[in-house]
């Protein structure tokens, strides 16, 4: 993924977390890449598409905020429970899905038509 679509990915997550300064950018960044990096390899794909990048700001979003939690499934403190959201990336499947197909129908789309028309 290009610096720029990964730069665009932080700001939005950053502006979504109400974080002004650059001192969380190192986490920031590293939360950014293991995201867009995962969504490339759920919809099969070498590089991150920038269609894609709502859910990757939400998913970065919500692992931000797992920070300190990661591998617990619940927590109980006093009255309060928490449960935890194993794989992110699930409640998205449908949109992969819906992506995954249109890449489909452009690559069929593609195959049809081979040659060149002269007119």
């Amino acid at each position: 993924m290009p610096n720029t679509e990964l730069d665009n990915v932080l700001v939005r997550v950053k502006a979504r977390l109400s974080i002004a300064d650059n001192t969380k950018d190192a986490l920031l960044n590293e939360i950014v890449r293991g995201v867009t990096d995962n969504i490339a390899i759920r919809v099969g794909l070498v590089a991150f598409p920038a269609v894609l990048s709502s859910i990757a700001v939400d998913v970065s979003v919500a692992t931000y905020n797992r920070v300190g939690s990661e591998g617990l499934t619940s927590e109980s403190i006093d009255v309060i429970s928490s449960a935890f959201i194993v794989d992110l990336l699930e409640a998205y499947d449908a949109q992969f899905s819906e992506y995954k197909k249109g890449l489909s129908a452009d690559e069929e789309g593609l195959k049809k038509k081979k040659g060149l028309t002269f007119w």
